[in-house]
């Protein structure tokens, strides 16, 4: 089933003309809209995004955060539109503090806050618009003269879809996850019918996807994916970067392992997989910290897990202030994932400090090269469990691991690399 919803999003595209009937399942693109032209060059960009990414508390929030500090640095001023969540709309209370303190980052923010919600619109199955964004976006693009629009989630592009413009603009999707394998993924987790409306998800997503000039996706398998779609079109690999901060040798560090994760059931669930398969095969005595809201989920989903985890040694730590302070006293780094989508950005953190990483197949989810990446990858509990204790005690061991992941880091995820990456996906609109 879900294979024929996604050939007609592909004929949709490509014009292929259906019955009535089977039209009403894919989603109308409103004609007749007003020009809007561009004037001349601004060197000004709009982000759409969700959070306040100033705060960098999670790995999402960073990526935008990296990305946004990026373009400013290549010579642009940034507004942004924020379409918060209701239960997030106090990210934004002290916005002018923190962006004052991120050097006056943002220029003008603008938010649709009012919670009407009212749809009179027929919008994507899982948008995060509403008609009070829409024409909020309407009013912001309508006074304002943009070079680009960065938005942040295909769940945003019926902000395009439904604006009464035609854009002249080049329009960017940051595709940081994959949409609908997420809702597939949260029915699984929620134990509900996974394929329910899975088929008109990834058909509607797809078919989206038609409204935007550029794609930058976090996961280079990802951007394959959607290359099959739309081979015309420019679909390039923008993983998640960051500085290269070296630390002290491992010898000399406090935290044998860390786990450093929010609360989310991807997170969740893999440090349930990893009590239930990893700890069993290892050693006693190894000091393992688990870092951020993610023990709480834990403790609250799987107490039985939790308390098998304190009865081995773990410890358990809310709140982490400072990243550099925390991976300054760590040897190793775990990433035991069992799901998710896009990039996993906590094995690219630690890989920016030089931190060998033992992980499964999916903690290098959208990495281009799947063994040779400077992680130890293995799905093999036994094997996982080796990697760690052998990193422990084997120093010539591990300082190769260390020189890999550094070496991995600089030629993929470096700061340095993407922004000459960015700057040559902006082309000759760039202001540098």
């Amino acid at each position: 089933m879900k294979i024929k919803f996604v050939q007609k999003a592909i004929d949709k595209i490509r014009g292929k003309k259906y019955p009535r009937s089977v039209q009403a399942q894919l989603l109308d693109f409103p004609q007749n809209k007003k020009l809007l032209l561009k004037k001349e060059k601004s060197n000004k960009i709009l982000m759409v995004y969700h959070r306040n990414f100033l705060y960098c508390d999670a790995g999402n929030n960073q990526y935008a955060y990296n990305i946004t500090k990026t373009l400013k640095e290549l010579g642009y001023s940034i507004d942004f539109f924020a379409v918060p969540w209701s239960d997030i709309i106090s990210d934004y209370d002290n916005f002018d503090e923190s962006n004052k303190a991120k050097d006056n980052l943002v220029d003008n923010l603008y938010l649709s806050i009012d919670g009407k919600n009212h749809k009179q619109r027929k919008y994507y199955q899982t948008t995060w618009c509403n008609d009070d964004a829409v024409d909020k976006f309407d009013e912001i693009i309508g006074k304002n003269n943009y070079d680009y629009i960065f938005i942040h989630y295909v769940n945003y592009l019926d902000l395009i879809r439904f604006s009464k413009y035609k854009l002249q603009v080049p329009i960017v999707l940051l595709a940081s996850d994959f949409d609908s394998i997420q809702n597939f993924l949260a029915a699984k987790n929620q134990k509900r019918e996974p394929f329910i409306g899975f088929g008109s998800n990834i058909s509607q997503e797809i078919q989206l996807l038609s409204c935007v000039d550029k794609i930058l996706c976090i996961s280079n398998d990802e951007k394959c994916f959607f290359k099959r779609f739309y081979p015309d079109k420019q679909i390039e690999f923008l993983p998640f970067f960051d500085d290269l901060k070296i630390n002290s040798n491992a010898q000399e560090k406090k935290y044998d392992c860390v786990f450093l994760g929010a609360n989310n059931y991807h997170n969740v669930n893999s440090l349930i997989w990893f009590e239930k398969n990893i700890l069993p095969e290892l050693k006693k005595g190894i000091k393992i910290y688990v870092c951020g809201k993610v023990g709480t989920g834990l403790k609250e989903t799987c107490f039985e897990s939790y308390q098998k985890m304190l009865d081995y040694g773990a410890k358990f730590i809310d709140f982490v202030e400072n990243l550099d302070d925390l991976y300054s006293k760590t040897k190793i780094s775990i990433a035991p994932m069992v799901s998710g989508t896009g990039m996993k950005i906590k094995t690219i953190t630690s890989m920016s400090y030089g931190i060998p990483t033992v992980t499964t197949e999916l903690g290098v989810d959208g990495f281009i090269d799947k063994s040779n990446n400077g992680c130890l990858v293995s799905d093999n509990p036994k094997e996982f469990a080796s990697y760690i204790e052998k990193l422990l005690e084997d120093s010539e061991f591990y300082n190769l691991a260390q020189k890999n992941t550094i070496e991995y880091f600089k030629s993929n995820f470096s700061k340095e690399k993407n922004k000459i990456n960015l700057e040559k996906i902006l082309g000759s609109n760039c202001v540098k």
